[in-house]
């Protein structure tokens, strides 16, 4: 028996041996190769992100470069804005005062016109008939010889002191 039992051991072992090699042939003939073809696609695969993901944060760096440029000029062009803003306002300001004084100053020309229009009115309306008026008082004053001999005497007097 235990010859028995060491030979049936023996082709225990030997069929263990060969399930298992037989296992190993069909798992490396059929298996192996779509194995290693998918581990290697995965490896690529990995790879390929690996060299996305390298290439994306240098796109990223890029990108941030250009913002801070693109925020550090925005920042200098909207000083630039506002000092034109504050420029042109105090150009607005400046403009107003002026256009204050221009107002001003044509009311006065206009004030000053309005004056001597009136004054030439008066001039053209009156003075005709107050020379008319004092011409009549005048003749009618100085008609005698008398008065007018006495009124040329009195100028007379007035001339020598």
């Amino acid at each position: 028996m235990p010859s028995e039992s060491i030979i049936a051991v023996a082709f225990k072992l030997i069929n263990f041996i060969v399930i298992v090699a037989s296992a190993w042939y069909i798992f490396l003939r059929y298996f192996s190769s779509t194995i290693s073809e998918k581990i290697i696609q995965k490896k690529r695969r990995i790879i390929s992100l690996e060299e996305q993901t390298l290439a994306l944060r240098r796109a990223q760096l890029v990108v941030d470069e250009r913002t801070m440029h693109n925020k550090k000029y925005a920042e200098i062009l909207g000083k630039k804005i506002q000092r034109w803003y504050d420029y042109v306002e105090d150009q607005r300001r400046q403009e107003a005062k002026q256009d204050g004084f221009i107002q001003a100053a044509i009311k006065h020309k206009q004030d000053q016109q309005q004056k001597r229009i009136k004054q030439q009115w008066l001039y053209r309306q009156i003075f005709p008939q107050a020379f008319k008026k004092v011409k009549g008082q005048l003749e009618e004053k100085y008609a005698s010889e008398e008065k007018q001999e006495q009124f040329i005497n009195s100028i007379i007097q007035m001339m020598k002191y």
